[in-house]
């Protein structure tokens, strides 16, 4: 017996976590006092068998407890003290059959684990433990003791239950089969449930569990999935699985499989399928073991098998062959079955004598990976040239005890054409061969398998040719020596290559290891689900991330503001005369003299120039005032924004000073002057003090007076504010002004001939060449006109932008004036107490 441990550890109140996992533990103290522990893991004890009934009293802030492959009978009533446990894990106490009424009392507990206890009953007070998002329970209970395994209404009341593990012992089935149609219509009323385990004892159960709808889907959405639709992972028993004498299968395969994410397994299984087959779409593993009808794997529609990417069958006596031609419908010879399978492994199939029966379907099992056939005493075609054509992801293949094979290849199966060059199975790594008395050829000729790395050859003496094989890739061959010495090599150079990667099975005891090793695909199936995982959870972050980015790319532009307006484009730069007169009249300088009638002409065209730089300057101007009514816009919301500012009501007034006492009270006071010095004293202190009460007075009036006049100028500004605030927003909301009147009419060449030139129509003829010197003057002076306009516009928007910067310091100013705090007095108006 061991001794309990030191003191130290059970009575330390600073330490939070103790761990004695597998540490030989027997024995625990009767009441320790861990006050600060958070986390106590005492597992792998098998010789811990009771706990004190005080020992769970002073872990007031414990919140998890592992007493999981401990001997422990029963729990003490001292948990009920656990207030705030949240996880509990008793897994795999075979001799726990029963949990204390006080398990209601850990209203915080959101793990518990039972599974693989032997359970009579789940208490009643488990519907108290609202929090609870995990529940793994195990049954086994026998005829005398039977009282139900769950109370009634139990379930329902877990709410927030996402994880749910029943498992039934099978000789409890026809008790919990009584049971099961009450559990099923509570299980479909927990709208958090993603994880389930269940065992079914027959098919019609779980035809009632596939009608109830989701619960978290029924209340909004129309289309309303069913329960088992929903869950993200479970592991669903269908038929009573008997225990044998020895398995068929190897060790922990079984174990493995069932660990995959949502696994169907079918044992002793018989007539219908359809709610098998329901469930199977949406299965990922199969597991089907011993069926006693079934004939083929493709009984199962293609629809069914497209998520299955794990298959295992067992012991299905009256399978002929995987896949049948003549079950397929004509649409299912046109799509693609299968497409997700990537292991398949079949045992004892006794009557299996094919893989694929009639002319092969392009696209079936293109994913496969691992393919083993155990124990088949009538298969006799493995592949054939269609098969072959298909499997161009098969990594491993497992052929054992199947004595009728004589080739992995069956030539004259196949309908189809080929040529010397093809390429078969190009990724195939490793191949087993054991036990195949008639093997004679491994693949009858063909170039299958560039990339082999290893070969398991076992007990195939008829075997005496490797070739064609590849060599460069080859990393090992295992056989016995006897055998590699007999076999014909068609070149000495594959026999060098080869012979340096050969290692000869040993007699002894690792024979068997070797073997089981040769036989066992349990790496490639760990590693094909880790493989699954991992480009799941690749799907759901590249799922994830490109929603992240287009909500990033949609957001920028949701929340952009809109583009501002394109700018006005430039002015187009002032052309002298000679340019005008080169350009639009096309006059050189050797006709300036020579000029006829057609100056006419070429001046009223030079007006409808300028005519069209009016219209382009209104434009201008249209934009321009556009961009003035945005704004006007933007400063009456800045206005709007300032105005309870403004006219926020003044501060209250200051609280009224306190009463100024009077000289007597500060002779008194003050000075400690009695009553009975007063005629003592000469007249001239009662003089001076007087005087400085009458200054004091003087002082707090004109103090009041400035505040009173501070107030009326504040108030004042407040009232102009107002003013000029109401004033520029009645100016920029006002209507923009009506449109200038319509030029006056442009007066012909002739009229201003007439006025501006003073040319007579007598003239005409006899113009001399002052003409052009009083074009370029009339042009000169409308240059000037252009500066000087353009001169006042320069002036007139620094005006505006010296008002504005004006008004713009006025307010910061009077923003300052008004949020400064009143200056302290003048240090000369303090009161000298002392003197």
């Amino acid at each position: 017996m061991e001794a309990p441990p030191q003191d130290e550890l059970w009575y330390d109140k600073n330490r939070w976590v103790i761990r004695l996992i597998d540490s030989g533990l027997s024995e625990l103290p009767d009441k320790p006092s861990c006050p600060s522990v958070v986390e106590l893991f005492l597992q792998k004890n098998p010789d811990l068998t009771e706990i004190p009934p005080c020992f769970f009293l002073a872990m007031p802030q414990l919140h998890i407890l592992d007493l999981s492959n401990t001997s422990i009978k029963s729990l003490p009533k001292s948990i009920s003290s656990l207030v705030r446990l949240k996880k509990l894990l008793l897994r795999s106490c075979e001799l726990l059959t029963e949990l204390p009424p006080e398990i209601g009392r850990l209203v915080n507990l959101e793990m518990l684990d039972l599974e693989g206890t032997e359970l009579i009953c789940l208490p009643k007070e488990i519907k108290w433990l609202l929090l609870l998002k995990q529940l793994n329970v195990s049954f086994y209970e026998s005829a005398d003791q039977y009282k139900g395994f769950i109370p009634q209404s139990t379930l329902s009341r877990l709410s927030l239950l996402e994880e749910l593990s029943i498992d039934v012992n099978q000789e409890c089935g026809s008790y919990w089969e009584a049971e099961l149609e009450a559990v099923i219509k509570e299980l479909a009323t927990l709208g958090n449930l993603k994880r389930l385990k269940l065992f079914f004892p027959t098919v019609e159960p779980l035809q009632e569990f596939l009608k109830f709808p989701c619960r978290r889907e029924r209340d909004w959405c129309p289309n309303t999935r069913l329960v088992y639709q929903t869950l993200r992972n479970f592991r669903l028993t269908v038929g009573h699985d008997e225990e044998r004498v020895m398995s068929c299968l190897p060790a922990g395969l079984q174990d493995e499989f069932e660990k995959l994410v949502k696994c169907l397994k079918h044992v002793n299984g018989e007539g219908s399928i359809d709610g098998i087959g329901k469930v199977l779409e949406y299965s990922n593993a199969f597991f089907l073991d011993r069926h006693w009808t079934i004939e083929s794997l493709s009984v199962f529609k293609a629809d069914q098998m497209r998520q299955l990417h794990f298959c295992l069958l067992v012991q299905c006596n009256e399978m002929k062959t995987i896949v049948d031609e003549g079950d397929l419908d004509p649409n299912q010879k046109k799509t693609k079955g299968l497409d997700s399978l990537q292991y398949l492994s079949i045992h004892c199939m006794k009557n299996l004598e094919s893989i694929w029966k009639g002319p092969n379907v392009k696209g079936w099992m293109l994913c496969l990976k691992v393919l083993a056939l155990h124990t088949c005493p009538k298969l006799s075609t493995i592949f054939d040239i269609g098969l072959l054509h298909n499997l161009i992801c098969l990594k491993e293949l497992i052929v054992e005890e199947c004595p009728q094979v004589q080739s992995l290849v069956k030539m004259e199966s196949s309908h189809l054409e080929y040529d010397d060059h093809s390429e078969f199975l190009p990724s195939l790594e490793r191949i087993s061969l054991l036990h195949l008395p008639e093997l004679v050829s491994i693949f009858n000729g063909l170039n299958v398998a560039r990339r082999l790395e290893k070969m398991v050859v076992y007990n195939c003496p008829k075997l005496r040719n490797l070739s064609p094989i590849a060599s460069k890739s080859m990393k090992e061959i295992k056989g016995e020596i006897k055998w590699w010495e007999e076999l014909k090599w068609q070149s000495n150079r594959l026999h060098s290559k080869l012979v340096c990667v050969f290692v000869p099975l040993a007699r002894d005891g690792d024979l068997i290891d070797q073997l089981e090793e040769a036989r066992s695909s349990i790496n490639n199936l760990s590693m094909l689900k880790t493989s699954l995982k991992t480009q799941r959870s690749w799907v759901s972050h590249s799922a994830v991330t490109l929603a992240s980015a287009k909500t990033k790319a949609m957001k920028p532009w949701f929340l952009a503001p809109p583009p501002p307006p394109p700018p006005p484009p430039p002015p187009p730069r002032k052309k002298t005369v000679e340019e005008l007169i080169t350009e639009k009249f096309k006059v050189k300088d050797s006709d300036h003299d020579t000029r006829d009638g057609d100056l006419i002409d070429q001046l009223e065209e030079a007006r409808s120039s300028i005519n069209n730089l009016s219209v382009t300057k209104s434009s201008l101007k249209t934009q321009r005032s556009w961009v003035s009514h945005s704004a006007v816009t933007l400063a009456s919301a800045k206005t709007k924004a300032m105005k309870p500012w403004f006219l926020a009501p003044p501060p209250p007034p200051p609280p009224p000073p306190p009463r100024k006492k009077n000289v007597e009270e500060l002779i008194t006071e003050k000075f400690k002057v009695k009553d009975s010095d007063h005629d003592t004293r000469d007249g001239d202190l009662i003089d001076q003090l007087e005087e400085a009460q009458s200054s004091i007075n003087n002082l707090s009036m004109t103090k009041t007076s400035l505040k009173t006049q501070r107030s009326w100028v504040s108030h004042s500004a407040v009232t102009l504010a107002s003013a000029k605030t109401k004033a520029m927003k009645a100016w920029f909301l006002a209507p923009a002004p009506p449109p200038p009147p319509p030029p006056p009419r442009k007066k012909n060449v002739e009229e201003l001939i007439t006025e501006k030139f003073k040319v007579k129509d007598s003239d005409h003829d006899t113009r001399d060449g002052d003409l052009i010197d009083q074009l370029e003057e009339a042009q000169s002076s409308i240059n000037n006109l252009s500066m000087s306009k353009t001169s006042l516009k320069t002036q007139r928007s620094w005006v505006s932008h010296s008002a504005v910067t004006l008004a713009s310091a006025k307010t910061e100013a009077m923003k300052t004036r008004f949020l400064a705090p009143p200056p302290p007095p003048p240090p000369g108006l303090k009161l000298d107490k002392d003197k």
